[in-house]
């Protein structure tokens, strides 16, 4: 379990995939006599998501799951059943960070197969369990507050894992998305006479990417929404017509944080580990809003805090509209721009 050798057979094993069938399995039987299936999965800096969408496991065979946390956030991964992966993260969010059997944000339901702790900022764990005899789609998902509609993946398992590379099926999003990847869009992307094509968006359809993005999450606009970011009334206003300037926010959140807006990390001397936004200071504890679902403080006493870290991260993501058309992104913007100041 070095990491050279989990490299190793990584590499390994997607060469199979340029066997004939019957070598491949000969040589993957081989390799099942000195090591289990491991899959590596990182999680991406600021972009609230994992590296890889999917990963394939043979049915009723061991598996190593590593979680590397990558990100200044902090990141669990939980495999469910089929069809349950919002109501899992849903329960996660009751369960809180006192969880299960210690695990933070993981409930107690059949539902979950298979959990992570929460990983730290820079941290790793290693998930063993032998794989479902029977073979589907097990989505797996992030059930840390506000994480689960971008934070997913799902593994599928399969009776011949080297067949199944002869004839790869790529499994279905398991929250029903069939948005595919477009660009991981920049200023430049769309800055040309921005003004000018502004005029011809359409705020209607911006208003629905607004919700279908998640900006509804954490920020207000016109009264609905959320509350763990500015609200959005009158933004053009504040940035002085700025289209470039406004787009540049959307694109790049971490670009300029509002301190009152800044995530901080807390650590306590038990391993439990918060993130959020710090909304009340006194001399006994901290206050912060972890969660943009809720409108509960989470209170944590000072003298239990091990390390408290401010970040230079945005809570908002990075990567919002990398599934979205220029259009698309055009007519966000525009909506915002409709937006009057209250």
């Amino acid at each position: 379990t070095s990491e050279a050798f989990i490299d190793a057979m990584q590499l390994a094993d997607q060469l199979f995939a340029r066997l004939p069938v019957d070598l491949a399995r000969s040589y993957r039987q081989r390799l099942r006599e000195v090591t289990v299936r491991v899959i590596q999965i990182h999680t991406i800096e600021e972009e609230m998501r994992y590296d890889i969408p999917y990963f394939v496991v043979e049915a009723g065979r061991p598996v190593q799951v590593v979680l590397k946390n990558e990100d200044l956030m902090p990141h669990n991964l939980v495999i469910t059943t089929d069809g349950s992966l919002q109501q899992v993260a849903e329960l996660g969010l009751q369960a809180g960070p006192t969880g299960t059997d210690g695990k933070q944000y993981v409930p107690d339901s059949p539902d979950v197969l298979f959990a992570t702790n929460m990983v730290p900022p820079g941290g790793s764990e290693r998930l063993t369990f032998t794989a479902p005899a029977q073979p589907g789609t097990y989505p797996y998902v992030c059930t840390f507050p506000r994480h689960w509609m971008r934070m997913y993946g799902v593994m599928l398992v399969v009776e011949d894992l080297d067949e199944w590379t002869q004839n790869p099926v790529v499994p279905a999003d398991p929250l029903g998305s069939k948005r595919m990847f477009v660009l991981n869009w920049k200023i430049d992307d769309c800055a040309d006479d921005l003004a000018a094509e502004l005029k011809a968006s359409d705020p209607q359809d911006g208003q629905q990417l607004f919700t279908e993005a998640t900006c509804a999450q954490c920020h207000q606009a016109d009264g609905q929404g959320g509350q763990v970011g500015p609200s959005l009334n009158g933004v053009f206003a504040r940035w002085k017509n700025d289209h470039a300037a406004v787009l540049r926010e959307v694109l790049e959140p971490s670009h300029r944080i509002d301190a009152k807006y800044a995530v901080h990390l807390i650590v306590t001397d038990e391993g439990q580990t918060f993130s959020g936004i710090v909304a009340a200071d006194d001399k006994k504890t901290v206050s912060i809003l972890a969660n943009p679902e809720s409108k509960e403080l989470t209170v944590i006493k000072k003298d239990s805090i091990e390390e408290m870290v401010k970040t230079s991260t945005s809570m908002m993501p990075k990567g919002l509209l990398d599934r979205y058309q220029r259009n698309e992104v055009l007519d966000l913007l525009a909506y915002l721009g409709a937006l009057e100041e209250k």
